[in-house]
């Protein structure tokens, strides 16, 4: 079947799936789907795919764990965020001694 519709988008290729599917039902006596023209039509096939999710292409551990609030690892380098955060953090005590201290004491208390 997907033969068929693939012939089909071939011989047509600006159609879109509703009319696919009117014009293989007229041609062939065949019953397929929106669904499956549409998967056919605009998706990838399997040997075409990436394993890797786009939207996190170009991620780092350390990007990732920054979008949930929590450090991953103290080794892995500073993202542009963290940075923003820590500046907009400076600018709440004043200034960047005063904010180091805090830091110091802070994890004293934790670890």
């Amino acid at each position: 079947m997907s033969q068929i519709i693939r012939a089909w988008i071939a011989d047509h290729p600006n159609q879109t799936p509703k009319p696919i599917v009117e014009g293989i039902k007229i041609a062939h006596g065949l019953t397929v789907t929106s669904s499956l023209v549409n998967a056919i039509k605009y998706g990838q096939r399997k040997d075409q795919r990436s394993s890797v999710n786009p939207r996190k292409i170009g991620r780092t551990r350390a990007t990732s764990a920054a979008t949930n609030g929590e450090s991953k690892s103290d080794d892995l380098p500073v993202t542009l965020e963290e940075l923003i955060e820590a500046k907009a953090a400076c600018a709440r005590f004043k200034n960047l001694g005063r904010m180091v201290e805090s830091a110091e004491a802070l994890a004293q208390l934790i670890g």
